[in-house]
């Protein structure tokens, strides 16, 4: 079986999908991302704006914010580890897989790690043409519909008048 690669999404790509269950037994879950893009795994990036920490050490969760939206990188036991070097104000990049709880998605890591500011100005131009070619994808859409409902119209109105 092929490996799939991560998506490379904006946060707001990913918090206004949803979630679905798969027959997969490797990857149970997928992100159905607001423009269309199904995903098992995602690459994203984002300022860290927050991050808890339990006491006794078992979960961990940073908010990252990507100016386009935010979401929240939650691990659990063994994989605390992995959040425990990052802390407010660093630029992170993560791969991870969506999970939804309460009607919220989240991402559990893979891997995370710092990223430079040039290297987040190029992710802030990628989102921005990602936003963009989705932007126009959903407005092609709604031309079509728009084109089909006015071509059902006249069909009727063709048929009517053939009949009479």
């Amino acid at each position: 079986m092929a490996k799939n690669p991560a998506a490379r999404l904006p946060l707001i790509e990913i918090v206004r999908g949803k979630i679905e269950e798969t027959a997969e037994k490797y990857e149970p879950f997928r992100l159905v991302s607001r423009s269309g893009i199904i995903a098992g795994k995602v690459m994203a990036w984002g300022v860290v704006v927050h991050r808890y920490e339990s006491e006794n050490k078992k979960f961990c969760e940073l908010t990252l914010d990507d100016f386009t939206e935010t979401i929240s990188v939650r691990a659990f036991l063994e994989k605390v580890e992995m959040l425990s070097g990052f802390s407010v104000g660093d630029i992170v990049r993560v791969l991870g897989k969506p999970r939804e709880k309460d009607n919220e998605i989240f991402l559990v890591p893979d891997s995370i790690k710092r990223i430079s500011v040039q290297e987040e100005l190029v992710q802030r131009l990628e989102n921005a043409m990602s936003l963009m070619q989705a932007n126009r994808k959903r407005e092609s859409e709604k031309i079509e519909k728009s084109k089909e409902k006015k071509t059902r119209g006249k069909k009727v109105e063709v048929e009517k008048n053939f009949v009479e």
